[in-house]
Protein backbone atom coordinates (compact mmCIF):
# COMPACT_ATOMS: atom_id res chain seq x y z
CA UNK A 1 0.00 0.00 0.00
CA UNK A 2 1.16 3.59 -0.65
CA UNK A 3 0.43 7.20 0.09
CA UNK A 4 -0.22 9.71 -2.20
CA UNK A 5 1.33 13.03 -1.37
CA UNK A 6 -0.11 16.24 -3.02
CA UNK A 7 1.58 20.15 -1.67
CA UNK A 8 -1.15 22.63 -2.53
CA UNK A 9 -1.43 26.18 -2.53
CA UNK A 10 -3.99 27.93 -4.51
CA UNK A 11 -5.12 24.98 -6.67
CA UNK A 12 -8.92 25.09 -6.20
CA UNK A 13 -9.14 25.29 -9.98
CA UNK A 14 -7.47 22.01 -10.43
CA UNK A 15 -7.35 20.09 -7.69
CA UNK A 16 -10.56 18.22 -8.03
CA UNK A 17 -9.84 17.66 -11.66
CA UNK A 18 -6.95 15.94 -9.64
CA UNK A 19 -8.05 14.18 -7.02
CA UNK A 20 -10.81 12.64 -9.24
CA UNK A 21 -8.26 11.38 -11.72
CA UNK A 22 -6.09 9.61 -9.22
CA UNK A 23 -9.70 7.98 -7.90
CA UNK A 24 -10.56 7.10 -11.03
CA UNK A 25 -6.73 5.48 -12.70
CA UNK A 26 -5.53 4.05 -9.15
CA UNK A 27 -6.41 0.75 -7.79
CA UNK A 28 -7.54 1.14 -4.15
CA UNK A 29 -5.70 -2.55 -3.70
CA UNK A 30 -2.64 -0.13 -4.27
CA UNK A 31 -3.49 3.30 -2.72
CA UNK A 32 -4.01 3.53 0.95
CA UNK A 33 -4.78 7.36 1.47
CA UNK A 34 -4.01 10.37 -0.81
CA UNK A 35 -2.97 13.08 1.53
CA UNK A 36 -3.79 16.91 0.04
CA UNK A 37 -1.19 19.25 2.09
CA UNK A 38 -2.25 22.60 1.95
CA UNK A 39 0.42 25.23 2.44
CA UNK A 40 -2.24 28.54 4.09
CA UNK A 41 -3.97 28.91 0.69
CA UNK A 42 -6.07 31.69 0.61
CA UNK A 43 -8.88 30.59 -2.08
CA UNK A 44 -11.48 27.63 -2.25
CA UNK A 45 -8.79 24.40 -2.16
CA UNK A 46 -9.38 23.61 1.23
CA UNK A 47 -13.03 23.97 0.96
CA UNK A 48 -13.23 21.41 -2.29
CA UNK A 49 -10.71 19.20 -0.68
CA UNK A 50 -13.47 18.36 2.58
CA UNK A 51 -16.08 18.51 0.07
CA UNK A 52 -14.64 15.58 -1.59
CA UNK A 53 -13.46 14.11 1.80
CA UNK A 54 -17.18 13.48 2.52
CA UNK A 55 -17.30 11.09 -0.88
CA UNK A 56 -14.07 9.49 -0.91
CA UNK A 57 -13.03 9.13 3.11
CA UNK A 58 -9.86 7.77 0.90
CA UNK A 59 -8.37 11.57 0.93
CA UNK A 60 -6.96 13.25 3.85
CA UNK A 61 -6.63 16.76 4.23
CA UNK A 62 -3.43 17.98 6.37
CA UNK A 63 -2.62 22.03 7.16
CA UNK A 64 1.01 23.21 6.49
CA UNK A 65 2.70 26.45 6.66
CA UNK A 66 4.04 26.93 3.05
CA UNK A 67 6.69 25.73 1.14
CA UNK A 68 6.89 22.58 -0.72
CA UNK A 69 9.81 20.99 0.96
CA UNK A 70 7.73 21.66 4.52
CA UNK A 71 4.59 20.36 3.04
CA UNK A 72 6.33 17.01 1.99
CA UNK A 73 7.76 16.98 4.88
CA UNK A 74 4.70 17.05 6.79
CA UNK A 75 2.67 14.55 4.45
CA UNK A 76 5.12 11.84 5.03
CA UNK A 77 5.07 12.95 8.71
CA UNK A 78 1.08 12.30 8.60
CA UNK A 79 0.74 8.89 6.13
Amino acid sequence: MISIIIPVHNEALRIKETLYFLIKNSSSEIISEICVVDGESTDQTKYEVRNMIDQYPIIRLISSPKGRAIQMNNGVHHS
